[in-house]
């Protein structure tokens, strides 16, 4: 049975992933490799963790497991640069929401901007609520009458559990109180908490993964990875690397909706979340045209 990796949780963010790093790189056990990388996998589901992955090299640390003979080690060195990279990528290269924020924020009645809510909302399926809520705050500065549905919505921003290297929580545990969230978040939609403003239960549905919102919202979240990511962040924060394809292919069929066949793109990265690395070699073959677009996967 696997061995808990041994790092005290009471260090910062940064330390607790560090010493993740310094555990692996030291143990010879592979029992307790597994579960470091397991874990390193899961903290590249949260988008706060992406300057201290990237600082630590973390993702170094993956590719080089690939070449382990181990195949439990290989998953999860699979699992979490490709998690990683969408998620960069979503943040990156879907939209250009730090410009969008600037031009926001820089005007004389951020709340009164054009684009105040597709900003606001953007956030939220980046999976940036602190961002989001300061936003928010905004809004209910600017608009008294909505204040106290701002300020509800701000708090379950707030209190979304996410995988945090701060405390000793297992898994189980971090689902369980997710899954009170989760109630929690459902019982302000029965109650109407939000019936006053439609954009603010739209968001409040985008945090409980409505699929049918999120498609709602397909011009913001531009292509089907960034909808299974959102996806996959609010309605199975949890996700087993072995259940990645059928979320992946779920999603893009959801996507595109039967109006568009996938790009050559889309079957690299469906071979990517089956774990198929021939497949994926095979898909890149020289000339392929979609080299250029899969650097930002595989860039550090």
């Amino acid at each position: 049975m696997a061995q808990k990796p041994k790092v005290d949780p009471h260090v910062g963010r940064l330390g607790y992933l560090q010493a993740l790093v310094t555990e692996f790189q030291e143990t010879e056990s592979q029992d307790a490799k597994q579960q470091v990388l397991a874990n390193l996998a899961n903290f590249a589901y949260d988008p706060s963790n992406y300057q201290y992955l990237r600082q630590l090299q973390v993702l170094d640390l993956f590719l080089d497991s690939l070449s382990e003979e181990n195949e439990t080690l290989v998953k999860f060195a699979i699992a979490g640069p490709l998690l990683l990279h969408l998620l960069d990528w979503v943040r990156l290269h879907v939209c250009e929401v730090d410009s969008l924020s600037a031009d926001v924020l820089g005007s004389e009645n951020p709340s009164k901007h054009e684009s105040f809510w597709n900003l606001v909302t953007v956030l939220v399926l980046q999976g940036r609520l602190d961002e989001a809520r300061q936003m928010l705050s905004k809004e209910a500065d600017a608009n008294p009458s909505c204040a106290s549905m701002c300020r509800i919505l701000g708090d379950l921003m707030r209190t979304m559990p996410i995988l945090s290297p701060g405390n000793t929580q297992t898994l189980t545990e971090l689902e369980l109180k997710w899954q009170h969230w989760r109630e929690e978040c459902e019982r302000h939609l029965q109650d109407s908490t939000f019936a006053a403003s439609p954009r603010l239960e739209a968001l409040c549905k985008i945090m409980l993964g409505d699929e049918a919102t999120l498609l709602e919202h397909k011009e913001l979240l531009s292509n089907w990875y960034h909808f299974l990511v959102t996806r996959l962040l609010y309605s199975n924060p949890t996700v087993k690397p072995i259940d990645l394809h059928f979320y992946a292919q779920s999603s893009l069929d959801m996507f595109l909706g039967g109006e568009s066949s996938p790009e050559p793109l889309d079957n690299i990265l469906m071979a990517a979340f089956e774990f198929d690395i021939h497949q994926v070699i095979k898909e890149c073959r020289p000339g392929s045209r979609c080299l250029h677009p899969l650097s930002h996967l595989t860039s550090s």
